[in-house]
């Protein structure tokens, strides 16, 4: 019989779904910025863009560490 915990699920969705949210801020945003010539808006996105991935790496980085070593 399999055990499926859903609690485990909860910090490497939330990891994907910054990353996701980070690449469209990068790219997407950033690019419809640029296009209207809002090149602090532009600059301001890729930089949350950035903020976003690097937190969903490090969330699912630690949600790896912790099942593994420490639970």
């Amino acid at each position: 019989m399999a055990y499926l915990d859903f609690t485990q699920i909860y910090p490497t969705l939330s990891a994907v779904l910054l990353v996701l949210t980070g690449v469209y801020s990068m790219f997407v945003e950033q690019k419809s910025y640029a296009k209207q010539n809002l090149l602090r808006e532009a600059r301001w996105a890729k930089h949350i863009g950035i903020i976003w991935m690097a937190a969903g790496v490090s969330l699912f980085v630690s949600s790896w560490v912790w099942r593994t070593f420490i639970w």
